[in-house]
């Protein structure tokens, strides 16, 4: 009820109302009944301009004081938003995310701190990330620790949508909102191939790798839904988030992405020299950031070979 009555407030511009009904995933921890006046207090002093800039602060400063209260820091507001801190929180939280999550976190963070305290110095501002700029993918030993994990999931729910977001991203390279909308009638078989329609403004056919096709064809043999991922994520991209946040990854892994694993299969594609127009169907891209890609993809075995096919000789 309350996340129905927050979107309304968001829709409808009413900061005060958002100020009143945010609550992040883990409202109930003791850090959050101890700061929540103070956080409204630092958010309003920042003179956000729309409701939707106020759920963004207060998401943010939410997950600043649940790391503050985690590593025993002084939860002082002028502690907890002083660079050291701040990047300390940037820089070890979120390691692993896309550089645009970091710098968003980061911008948000700043203002307010700026905002609540004139004499704290930020330097200047972090270069700007491009959002064409692609995560980095999964080394192979994080792919196989998170299959590890797939059966110690605590509820079936949980281990449901890890082994769809793994073998969706892995195996067919999709986006969230692509997996989101994955239906069990989009498998198909077809000449000794798993394929993996996807439907939008350009649908497509995506050949699901080889190493994951199985894990593919399970899912959809095994729905009792009508999305593969299951009810709770199948159009909400909050329901998503969610369930991202209540998988249980122990701290040898990075945190669960689908843009790492939507990288890590197009190195693994690329990497097999498929044609780059077949790539780009497959992928479902029509731009030119695939250069990043090049510092990820296996070295040329064949030099020779590889030479003639790009001066154009077949074999």
């Amino acid at each position: 009820m309350v996340k129905g009555r927050l979107a309304a407030a968001v829709r409808d511009n009413d900061i005060p109302a958002v100020l009143e009904l945010y609550r992040p995933i883990h409202y109930r921890e003791p850090w959050f009944a101890a700061y929540v006046d103070e956080m409204r207090a630092l958010i309003v002093k920042s003179k956000p301009k729309s409701a939707a800039a106020v759920q963004l602060q207060f998401s943010c400063l939410c997950r600043l004081y649940q790391f503050g209260a985690a590593n025993n820091c002084d939860m002082n507001s002028t502690s907890l938003l002083s660079p050291e801190i701040l990047e300390w929180f940037i820089t070890s939280r979120y390691v692993s995310s896309h550089p645009q999550t970091r710098a968003t976190m980061r911008s948000a963070l700043r203002r307010i701190g700026i905002a609540n305290d004139a004499h704290v110095y930020y330097g200047n501002q972090p270069e700007h990330q491009s959002r064409r700029e692609l995560a980095a993918p999964y080394e192979s030993h994080h792919v196989s620790g998170y299959m590890e994990i797939l059966g110690k999931q605590r509820t079936e729910k949980r281990s449901r949508f890890l082994d769809s977001i793994l073998h969706l991203g892995l195996g067919a390279g999709l986006r969230s909102t692509e997996m989101r909308q994955a239906r069990p009638e989009h498998v198909i078989e077809r000449a000794g191939l798993v394929h993996l329609y996807v439907p939008g403004r350009e649908p497509r056919s995506v050949p699901v790798r080889r190493s994951h096709a199985e894990g593919v064809l399970r899912l959809a043999e095994t729905s009792t839904r009508e999305f593969l991922m299951g009810i709770s994520a199948e159009r909400s991209r909050s329901a998503m988030s969610t369930l991202k946040d209540r998988v249980e990854v122990p701290d040898w892994l990075p945190r669960l992405s689908v843009s790492r694993l939507r990288t890590t299969w197009m190195v693994d594609t690329l990497s097999e020299r498929v044609e780059v127009k077949a790539f780009l169907e497959a992928a479902g891209v029509r731009n030119g950031y695939l250069g990043f890609l090049g510092q990820f993809l296996r070295d040329v075995e064949d030099r020779g070979a590889t030479d003639q096919a790009l001066a154009g000789v077949r074999a």
